[in-house]
């Protein structure tokens, strides 16, 4: 089966060696990493989902290798996820004891962001996973969030990021520049992590989340309490409602057709095909 693509309407991660690595562990024949540790490097710092989706991959990883190596795991956030991805590229060794858990730095390369030094063509593509994202806002911005069509009405807000170039930036701002939204934009975090704890001290009141942190922390301790309302997440019963077939198009796209968020944006039902 061939691997699904990388950048789509959900986030994204991926599972990648440098090249020449890659290159020279296809012909090895006895077990390469057997009694060998292979370091895993995250491009986000602990705590946030990059690290949390990593951390359960490299777990269950060394059974599905031959020689069933030890694996640690290395958080080098920063830069909107690209500290990371230049290390590999300029410092880490090709011998194959260095992979990298990335999410969103495939984008930045498609946008020839000028932060990212490194050509990832370069890099040896292992395996992709698919991420979920759910957003949410606060319950208390004016005048009041209690379901998700609340979203359009919504008084300026500030919204949290990780950086310009990362590709959640990128999507919430293109969504709300489509919903007419006025919000202030505010990034720079080292991950979600801290994006959501400004949203939970009210320095922020919106951000998004894949779901391991989500289920485990935002839905929860946020949620759950008041704090916050989730206004978009792919499957959410709201789709259904609209008649439409799943949704494959933009993170923008998704978040109209969602909790009617269209209809309150411009007054007129979305008609099913």
């Amino acid at each position: 089966m061939r691997p699904k693509p990388l950048i789509g309407p959900i986030s994204a991660a991926l599972l990648i060696l440098p090249l020449t690595a890659a290159i020279a562990l296809a012909g090895e024949k006895a077990p390469f990493y057997q009694g060998k540790t292979l370091n895993i490097v995250i491009n986000f710092a602990a705590g946030g989902p990059t690290d949390i989706e990593s951390r359960i991959f490299a777990k269950h990883l060394p059974r599905h290798i031959p020689g069933q190596p030890s694996v640690t795991v290395q958080n080098m956030g920063g830069g909107g996820g690209l500290i990371a991805a230049n290390y590999i590229g300029e410092v880490a060794k090709p011998d194959g004891f260095t992979a990298a858990y990335f999410t969103g730095s495939l984008f930045q390369q498609q946008i020839k962001d000028p932060a990212l030094r490194v050509d990832m063509s370069k890099f040896g593509f292992i395996t992709g996973v698919h991420g979920v994202t759910v957003s949410y806002i606060r319950a208390d911005v004016p005048p009041g969030i209690k379901k998700p069509a609340d979203f359009v009405k919504a008084q300026k807000f500030r919204a949290a990021g990780l950086g310009i170039s990362s590709s959640k930036d990128v999507r919430f701002r293109l969504s709300f520049d489509l919903l007419g939204l006025k919000y202030d934009y505010v990034t720079g975090y080292n991950n979600s992590s801290d994006a959501r704890l400004a949203v939970q001290r009210n320095e922020a009141q919106y951000h998004d989340e894949t779901l391991p942190s989500y289920r485990t922390q935002v839905e929860p301790q946020m949620v759950k309490t008041g704090m916050v309302v989730p206004i978009h997440g792919p499957g959410r019963s709201e789709r259904r409602d609209l008649g439409q077939p799943r949704c494959t198009g933009t993170f923008a796209v998704q978040l109209f057709l969602q909790g009617g968020l269209w209809q309150a944006a411009v007054g007129d039902k979305i008609r099913g095909s």
